[in-house]
């Protein structure tokens, strides 16, 4: 796993030059006022608007309205395009890649969210993929551990006092995820959990510890070795700090 990382999540404004060699990933609120809901809504393609609808409590409107529209976002500012010029295909598996203006395919990128933060990581070429857990009381956690972990992971948590058990599963979880996200399974590739030592993934692939995040579990995962990770927190221009607060 040889890649390295930058430390904790800095407030930062777009733009920023993303090189070959590095990883970019931002943390962004999704608890946003209504005036700027309104304006990522009208960045939204007619398909996302209509995803966002169908959702029956609004604060989950919302909240994906203000991921996918920050995401269109960051990605333009990579681009040099405007936001609402981004144009995406879906594989089988459902995860989103870009289409459209030559050089756009080489942008890769995946977004996670959780409750009221998401995480956006972007790069050129290689594959990535990112997941965020909101910390939570699991009822079923032990089934769920035996079901989707290896045998060597299923005994660690067993073996630690209640309040941790939840903590080291998202942990673990979230690597999976990760890793399933970057190679374009995704939640298909669920049977495949057990055959993932987190912390042991295939040649080819690598990853680095995430700043803290008080309250929620996170892990990255990216194709190839000796990439550099930068971790910043979205702070849009003209707009008052969002109040994420990673470090407390």
């Amino acid at each position: 796993m040889s890649a390295t990382s930058t430390g904790p999540w800095p407030a930062r404004l777009l733009p920023v030059i993303l090189s070959q060699s590095e990883v970019h990933l931002w943390l962004v609120s999704l608890d946003l006022p209504e005036t700027e809901i309104a304006r990522l809504a009208l960045l939204l393609a007619e398909d996302e608007r209509q995803r966002a609808a169908r959702f029956v409590r609004a604060v989950l409107t919302n909240r994906f309205i203000a991921g996918r529209g920050r995401l269109r976002e960051i990605l333009a500012s990579y681009l040099g395009c405007p936001p609402a010029a981004l144009h995406f295909t879906y594989t089988a598996h459902g995860k989103p890649e870009l289409v459209g203006p030559a050089g756009t395919g080489d942008l890769q990128f995946n977004l996670s969210h959780s409750e009221d933060l998401a995480l956006c990581a972007v790069r050129w070429k290689g594959r990535v993929g990112v997941d965020l857990e909101a910390e939570r009381e699991m009822i079923d956690l032990e089934a769920m551990a035996r079901q989707y972990f290896t045998q060597k992971e299923y005994h660690e948590i067993c073996s630690l006092s209640p309040p941790l058990r939840s903590r080291k599963f998202l942990e673990l979880w979230t690597f999976k995820e990760a890793y399933l996200k970057a190679t374009g399974e995704g939640l298909a590739g669920l049977e495949k959990l057990q055959q993932i030592e987190a912390g042991e993934i295939a040649a080819g692939w690598s990853s680095v510890p995430l700043p803290p995040l008080p309250g929620f579990a996170a892990a990255l995962v990216a194709e190839g070795e000796g990439w550099r990770l930068c971790c910043w927190r979205w702070q849009p221009v003209n707009i008052p700090d969002e109040g994420v607060a990673p470090d407390g």
